[in-house]
Order: structure tokens, then sequence, then C-alpha cells
């Protein structure tokens, strides 16, 4: 596998000819332009709606999207399904629109050759492009996929994602957001939250985890990653959310997990190879 930083918590995780694209919101090193040119399919996962974590700009790549995965909150149905709608009337981008139809063909073959706006249906979308909204707790197979969601300290869920070889862990902003400064009550509901919702996490096995280690909590910047990391087994900790300096592992990090395997990504289409 090969991981690429696009920005902020958006990564790109490629599987022989499959890109996994998680919490797009920016690329500005042009990493899924590449990789639709190169023919790749795209599954896109959504943790949640905020606007760090998802942008209704993903679908312009709609005619390379093979599934998309998101906790119900976020609208990738309406969002998805306007794309298709404009698609499908576009005079001006010819070549999209009879890519889009192409899809359509072939994932539901009495709908695409004389396909006009009043054939798209919300069950025709769904169908072409392998959507699954998803609530906390489940579990769906799909596309040679396992998918689970988990949940969050804050908005939407978090993804456990098994395809067969390897196993990935999104945490989208799952994270223990102690905040100095705050009030006694909201520090202790953060921690009891952060507790509760560790708590299914418990001795899972990772190859690859997506955690935020953000710049804004100051002292507090790495606990919830020293937590997670004691619960868990991770082959590759990859840091996350940074909203601000990039982050360097204290001293108190590499002494508790003196043999944990670190990649910092520090700009937009770092890469790492190779990843097993």
């Amino acid at each position: 596998m090969k991981v690429t930083y696009l920005e902020h918590s958006g990564f790109v995780i490629e599987d022989g000819r499959r890109a996994y694209v998680f919490d797009y919101w920016k690329d500005p090193a042009g990493v899924i332009d590449t990789l639709v040119a190169q023919g790749y399919e795209l599954h896109v996962f959504v943790s949640h709606i905020h606007h760090d974590h998802y942008v209704k700009s993903i679908f312009k790549y709609l005619p390379y999207i093979h599934s998309v995965w998101y906790h119900e909150d976020v609208p990738a149905l309406r969002d998805i399904f306007k794309e298709l709608q404009e698609t499908a009337g576009d005079k001006q981008d010819a070549e999209k629109a009879s890519l889009v139809l192409e899809r359509i063909k072939q994932g539901c073959s009495n709908q695409g050759q004389n396909m006009t706006e009043k054939h798209l249906t919300e069950e025709l979308v769904q169908h072409v492009f392998s959507l699954h909204s998803m609530k906390v707790g489940d579990t769906l197979e799909s596309d040679n996929l396992t998918v689970t969601m988990f949940g969050s300290t804050d908005e939407g869920g978090s993804f456990l994602v098994d395809t067969g070889t390897h196993r990935i862990f999104h945490a989208g902003d799952l994270n223990w957001w102690h905040w100095s400064g705050d009030t006694p009550e909201n520090i202790a509901e953060a921690k009891a939250l952060k507790e509760k919702e560790f708590a299914p996490l418990i001795g899972l096995s990772v190859d690859i985890m997506m955690f935020p280690v953000d710049a804004r909590l100051e002292v507090a910047r790495e606990w919830g990653a020293l937590e997670v990391l004691g619960i868990m087994n991770t082959k590759l900790f990859i840091p996350m959310h940074a909203n601000g300096s990039i982050w360097v592992p204290s001293e108190t990090f590499r002494h508790t997990y003196p043999n944990q395997r670190c990649w910092i990504p520090e700009q937009p289409g770092d890469v790492i190879e190779d990843v097993n």
C-alpha cells in the first residue's frame, strides 16, 4: 500500500488499482487528478459533515468513484444527485457527461442509453455509485470491503476499513478534546466522552491508523494518541488534523512507545510507500 497526504485530515491510500480517499477537503498537490488520469478506482470515505472533512466538490470525480461511505449526517446522496443532474445537462463538458453516462450504462443497462434528467432517481444513484450511509455501530460489506463505523467525540464517526489484506483506521474527529483553560465541567465531560468512545476500540489491531494530533490542544496535544495507542495495536501511526505546527513526538511519547512506527507528513503530496 501507498499513503499520500492531501491536507489536514485528508489522505489517499493506494491498493492495487484502487484508491481509498479519506476526508477530502483540499488537494493542493493534485493527487487525485493524477490518480484518475492513471485509471484508478476511487472509494470515498467521509467521517462527518465539518467543512474541513467534507466538501461536495469531491463529486467532480464522480465518473471515477466506485463507492462512497459516509456518516448519515453527511448529505452525500443529495450532493451527488445534484452533481449528476448538472452533469447530465452540461453541454460544455461533454466528456464528463459521457463518462457519467457510461457508468450508469454499466450499472443499470436499461437506463443509460437514453438517460435524461427524468431517469435519475435516488435508488439508481445509490446503486450505480454504491453509496453507503452509515451510523455509529454499523458494519457493511460491499465492493470487497468490510467497513465498520465507530464513534466520535465530536461530529459523525470514525472508520475501520478491512480490505481483506489490510485494516485501516481513520479517526475523523475522534480524540480526547481536552482544552486548557476550559471549565472543569467541560473538561470532565470531554474525558468521560473520550472513555466512552474509546472503549469499543480496545484490543483492535490495524495496519494503518490516522489520528488527530491537534496543536491547539497545547499540553494535551498527544493525550488522545497516547491513550488510543495503549488500547489498539497499529503497525503505522499517522498524525493528522494538526491545525498548527508539525507534530514532533515528545519525550513522553517516545518513552511510552519506543517501537511505534510513525509517519509524520509535512506538506501536501508527501508519500510513504510499501506500507505492509
